[in-house]
């Protein structure tokens, strides 16, 4: 079960979610500003991943501003996870 939560923290209600799925990617539209990618548990065989912090900047591009996993990161605008 993956949220997105407005802010710098996994915190409130969340703005997205979704349950992932191996191989499957999720496609979002947010408005400018800071957001928290925060995963509530992981598919079996997998481990969870710390919290993301990411901002979607006006142009629509992506930063991630705090990596909790050394293998994530911005690319392509997408919010990357490898591990």
């Amino acid at each position: 079960q993956i949220k997105i939560y407005k802010g710098d923290k996994a915190e409130g209600t969340a703005v997205e979610s979704w349950t992932s799925e191996a191989g499957k990617s999720k496609e979002l539209s947010l408005a400018p500003g800071t957001y928290t990618f925060h995963e509530e548990a992981a598919p079996t065989g997998y481990l969870k991943v710390t919290d993301i912090t990411f901002q979607v900047k006006h142009d629509g591009t992506v930063e991630v501003t705090n990596v909790g996993e050394k293998d994530s990161k911005g690319e392509d605008n997408k919010v990357v996870t490898n591990g």
